[in-house]
């Protein structure tokens, strides 16, 4: 049996060879990113602090949604009266049907506000990576950053609109010698 499982997860292996070779260049060019922008890991600490105090907020509310409501004076069943040193009147807590409803609102709030807060900052590190990935490189492989002057080079890749393949490019021309991110990115680097 556990040779059988040897050579089941071995054929696996083997078959998805390239896939796994794929899948370690991803986390090399990831380690690479984390070297580079390690203030993803402060926004990352910092929005789970949000997240964090998002949520005793809201326990605070849910608690107020269940707790709210007024103390009414009934009188003990007979049944239990009959028992020694029961008392004659008892409280009850009265909520009413809103606070259910109110509730069930607060708690979908608080699904749609994580959700919205957690892709909010999966888009703001895409942001981050994809800026970083596309930006060009020096020579020792670091990310070349502007110098505020509102150029933040980002265009490693080349573009040629003198390609016949590329003829829906045909307007780039125009917009490479008025944009400054185009002049700036053809300054330092001679394949665009």
């Amino acid at each position: 049996m556990l040779d059988c499982s040897r050579c089941s997860f071995c054929l696996v292996m083997i078959a998805m060879w390239r896939r796994i070779l794929i899948a370690a260049e991803v986390v090399k060019e990831a380690s690479r990113a984390l070297g580079e922008l390690k203030n993803m890991l402060v926004f990352a600490g910092a929005v789970l602090g949000v997240f964090a105090l998002y949520f005793i907020w809201w326990v605070y509310g849910a608690l107020f949604f269940y707790s709210a409501g007024a103390f009414i004076q009934e009188t003990t069943p007979a049944s239990i009266r009959a028992l020694p040193d029961a008392p004659a009147t008892f409280s009850r807590l009265d909520d009413p049907k809103w606070l259910h409803d109110a509730l069930w609102a607060h708690f979908f709030g608080l699904l749609w506000s994580m959700q919205f807060l957690m892709y909010v900052t999966f888009a703001v590190l895409a942001g981050a990576i994809a800026s970083w990935y596309f930006s060009l490189k020096d020579e020792e492989g670091k990310a070349i950053r502007g110098d505020g002057e509102n150029d933040f080079p980002t265009a490693q890749f080349s573009i040629r609109p003198n390609e016949p393949s590329d003829s829906i490019w045909a307007p780039l021309p125009l917009a490479r010698s008025s944009s400054p991110l185009f002049n700036l990115s053809a300054r330092l680097s001679p394949t665009l």
